[in-house]
């Protein structure tokens, strides 16, 4: 980032550093692979939070159903995602660690579902539900005893022991590659479901190297290698899914947004409309609103990255009115924001306030504290542009106190950041140092290179200005 940091002035680049990068860090973490959707966006901005950019839908026959989960209590949940936390926790405290890109993203999913734990715990009911249908679906291929204990264990809430049951499954399951093919896509969606995502890529790739032609398999391993950066293995999947899709729109429609995404990752736009515009065609022939949502958003994200703000809107309105229909209040606060970006953008600052407002008040309600610390982030950065410099430390202090309280590191930074370059532009130079150190220690901490180099290079003025002799008239 310090490339194009580098051709603004101070007051253009903070007039955009808020909301610069916090959603490569955070947002790919908006909502993680417990429902039917995972969430990664694939842009630099901190408040691009709508769930169009880098959804990720996995496909297949939504299974309504009335699964009785009677064995997982709400508190019960909540532990087990402080428990596993902490194993994460403890694993990035080795220095030695392996995949710590990989381990930093099961923490940032770990701590969002923590931050709105009521609504995380209905996801996970609902996508066991989903997942106890399909299995009864399977009898007569699967041991019934088997079946019927991984099935209690699910509805009990012990991952543990459904794994292992599926593990015994695939175990026994010589001369059945379809029986040892659906055990791996299990033990997959369990160690996925437990943040376990490295055992999950390598059950999901077991489970295609077995059943080739098995399009649940591709699909979800895509959107992990997506989810884990894996760009290059999961455009393969993705396509490996087309020539499998056949007559099933709904797999050829996620698979060709998720190629959108990916060709955004990479810079190329026109490629990315390209496919988001073949998937919305097949969601408007499908009447799929979830879908229409995620097209929608996603054609606003790249439009407004191109500078076309006027398409930008109309696609993030065309979101918002589906999300408005439907009641979907995360939807509706993600494209509030989404909508605010594009006005402080046009330099429309009352708008973009407007818009950033009714984003925080649904956050609020919501106790969506990652993205409450985006708008706060926001607000700051146009307080800031507007001079009103009090304003903006106001914010800028409300975001870094969500951010110390979550643990947040990346933010934190941004926020120091922004704080050091309110306090230079006041002439407080002393104060401005403190934060940009506090800033540089967090950067460094988390090996953010190019904001290393960025921050460096501000501390390097103000030390300039402390040291250059005042000049008398």
């Amino acid at each position: 980032m310090s490339n194009w940091w580098g051709s603004w002035t101070k007051n253009e680049l903070i007039g955009l550093a808020v909301f610069v990068v916090t959603v490569f860090f955070g947002i790919a973490t908006l909502l993680n692979n417990q429902g039917n959707t995972i969430t990664q966006s694939p842009n630099n901005g901190d408040a691009i939070v709508h769930e169009g950019t880098g959804d990720i839908n996995t496909g297949g026959t939504h299974i309504q159903n009335q699964t009785n989960i009677n064995g997982i209590t709400l508190e019960q949940y909540e532990q087990g995602l402080k428990r596993r936390e902490a194993e994460v926790r403890a694993e990035l405290e080795d220095e030695h660690a392996e995949d710590r890109q990989v381990l930093e993203l099961e923490l940032s999913d770990i701590q969002q579902q923590l931050q709105n734990i009521t609504a995380s715990y209905e996801e996970h009911i609902a996508s066991l539900n989903e997942r106890i249908a399909q299995l009864e679906q399977l009898r007569g291929e699967l041991p019934d005893a088997l079946l019927d204990q991984a099935i209690e264990a699910l509805q009990q809430g012990d991952s543990e022991k459904a794994d292992r049951l599926f593990q015994k499954i695939g175990e026994e399951a010589e001369g059945h590659i379809e029986r040892a093919a659906v055990a791996a896509f299990q033990r997959g969606k369990i160690a996925e479901d437990d943040f376990r995502y490295k055992d999950a890529l390598q059950f999901y790739e077991n489970n295609v190297r077995l059943r080739p032609d098995n399009k649940d398999g591709w699909n979800s391993l895509g959107n992990l290698y997506s989810r884990t950066s894996k760009m290059a293995k999961a455009e393969n999947a993705y396509n490996t899914l087309l020539k499998l899709s056949g007559t099933n729109q709904k797999y050829e429609a996620n698979a060709y947004n998720n190629l959108g995404i990916l060709y955004q990752t990479r810079g190329d736009l026109d490629k990315a409309i390209e496919f988001y515009e073949k998937s919305l065609v097949i969601n408007l022939e499908l009447g799929s609103k979830q879908g229409k949502i995620r097209n929608y958003g996603n054609l606003g994200e790249v439009y407004r990255i191109r500078g076309d703000l006027d398409k930008a809107v109309k696609f993030y309105e065309k979101s918002l009115t589906i999300n408005l229909e439907l009641g979907r209040k995360e939807g509706i606060a993600n494209n509030y924001a989404n909508l605010g970006i594009v006005y402080q953008t046009r330099g429309d600052l009352d708008k973009a306030v407007e818009f950033y407002e009714k984003s925080l008040v649904i956050n609020l309600e919501l106790g969506r504290e990652e993205k409450m610390a985006i708008n706060y982030g926001n607000l700051g950065n146009v307080y800031q542009t507007r001079g009103d410099l009090d304003k903006a430390v106001e914010f800028y202090k409300k975001s870094l106190a969500i951010g110390e309280e979550l643990g947040s590191k990346h933010g934190m930074a941004i926020d120091y950041t922004n704080l050091g370059v309110v306090y230079e532009t006041r002439g407080d130079m002393d104060k401005a140092v403190e934060f940009y150190e506090r800033s540089l220690t967090l950067f460094k901490e988390i090996g953010a290179k190019r904001e290393i180099a960025h921050v460096k290079s501000l501390l390097d003025e103000v030390h300039q200005i402390q040291t250059t002799p005042e000049t008398v008239d």
